[in-house]
């Protein structure tokens, strides 16, 4: 029996992949203004910043 399933590893990818995603989200956020000096909330019709392509995201683990 194998150590490691196939399904395991796909698992643990994409956990990896979302927890990357959730670190780029709030690094985000965190650039962004949270609030001007009278207490508004920034704008939401201000655009947020682009999702860069990251070909580790895209690459096959074997």
């Amino acid at each position: 029996m194998h150590a490691v399933t196939t399904f395991e590893v796909a698992r643990r990818d994409h956990a990896d992949r979302l927890a990357r995603s959730a670190r780029a989200r709030a690094r985000d956020d965190r650039s962004r203004p949270a609030a001007d000096a009278a207490g508004r909330p920034p704008d939401p019709r201000t655009p947020r910043g682009r999702h860069r392509w990251n070909p580790q995201e895209w690459t096959l683990s074997s």
